[in-house]
């Protein structure tokens, strides 16, 4: 059995507001580190920049969900399965660990350290391909008098096994 694999990862970087302000839209940008090569499989990305509303309205305040939608392929030549790993992501405001941040994949619960399988369900001539969604859900983020300074980061890794 051998396995190629890519890995994905995604640099998360937002603001809180301070007590004076209602709403802001915030720029989040995406970066992908393929860590290696492989005419097996990859992943390409629906849009390098996602917008993050903090939302003061809701049950509890905090960011609205991030949604990332990526698509994995590969050749017809390569084989039907493969899975995608979440390898690691973390979360913080100045420095504080933000724990409870819920990450899903396609609809489903997605933890770190998870591994999920998938089958490709769209063939061209020349490959195949499957559409996934990601999504980050923050927990209460309060708004403070000072500039909370977020940060984040998701490495997602995918192999096709052969």
């Amino acid at each position: 059995m051998n396995i190629f694999s890519k890995t994905i990862v995604i640099y998360l970087s937002f603001f809180s507001l301070s007590t004076f302000a209602a709403e802001k839209t915030v720029n989040l940008s995406v970066y992908i580190a393929k860590k290696t090569d492989s005419s097996e499989i990859s992943i390409e990305v629906d849009n390098k920049y996602h917008l993050a509303f903090y939302n003061k309205d809701k049950d509890y305040p905090t960011f609205d969900d991030v949604n990332m939608t990526f698509t994995v392929t590969a050749p017809l030549s390569s084989p039907d399965m493969y899975s995608i790993v979440l390898n690691d992501m973390s979360n913080n405001c100045n420095g504080v660990q933000i724990d409870n941040v819920v990450s899903e994949l396609d609809g489903n619960d997605f933890p770190e350290g998870d591994i999920q399988n998938f089958t490709f369900d769209v063939a061209s001539p020349v490959e195949r391909s499957k559409h996934h969604q990601f999504t980050l859900s923050f927990p209460h983020i309060p708004q403070t008098d000072k500039v909370l300074n977020c940060t984040g980061h998701v490495a997602v890794k995918v192999e096709a096994t052969i």
